[in-house]
């Protein structure tokens, strides 16, 4: 009797547990108090939440991931604002890749960028291969990675052409279009939301239609955080 007593009493703590748990997903990011999991942080996105310790990524299966550190652990890259804020806007949308090389430059748009480590940040990209872009980063070691903007119509038109099959008809993309550059070079979208600039790490040929580049993140603006 005295063990099923136990056992009534310990389902209904850990019932309350994590009512208590899910109502702290209300907000985000916020910390659970100390005095119950000290260090524990939820991610909140539209589509729900997720639990992850100091130190970690944690990604939601539908939702957006975020960056969590203590700050006593912090390196000087992660303590960067903008890198931070880039890294953390990296849930969704469509992404422009671009990269120069002895004055040639060239993009195309990636679904998927995908964050992964954290220290040091690193991101990776698949690019299909036969694309012109290929030779710029593999030569220049470096590629940018900005979000397209939800209302920057030309730039999807001109990204969205297939230009680059025909070298002697090879036009520049970023011609018709505002660009800057951070500290690799590579070419970033003015009105891009978020821009990561990336140095090569590792470079994976695989037996598909895309190869995948590892990128150091060095440097990032963000829109309401420029550099």
């Amino acid at each position: 009797m005295w063990a099923v007593y136990t056992l009534c009493h310990t389902m209904q703590h850990l019932s309350h547990t994590l009512s208590d748990f899910f109502d702290t997903c209300l907000t985000w990011p916020r910390q659970i108090p100390a005095d119950s999991n000290p260090g524990l942080w939820i991610c909140r996105s539209n589509s729900g939440c997720a639990a992850f310790v100091p130190g970690r990524y944690a990604r939601h299966p539908r939702g957006a991931f975020a960056l969590c550190k203590d700050s006593a652990e912090a390196s000087d890259m992660l303590a960067d604002p903008h890198i931070q804020a880039a890294v953390s806007r990296l849930s969704s949308g469509l992404f422009i890749v671009s990269s120069v090389y002895d004055g040639e430059r060239s993009g195309v748009i990636v679904r998927s960028v995908q964050i992964c480590a954290d220290e040091p940040v690193l991101l990776s990209v698949a690019l299909r291969k036969g694309h012109s872009i290929e030779p710029l980063i593999r030569d220049s070691r470096a590629f940018a990675v900005c979000q397209l903007a939800d209302d920057d119509r030309l730039a999807r038109r001109v990204f969205s052409q297939e230009n680059d099959t025909d070298p002697e008809n090879r036009t520049d993309p970023f011609d018709a279009l505002p660009t800057t550059t951070l500290k690799t070079g590579s070419p970033v979208l003015r009105k891009s939301p978020i821009a990561l600039d990336c140095e090569v790490v590792r470079h994976y040929d695989l037996e598909a239609d895309c190869e995948l580049f590892i990128g150091l993140v060095v440097d990032a603006c963000t829109l309401d955080l420029q550099r």
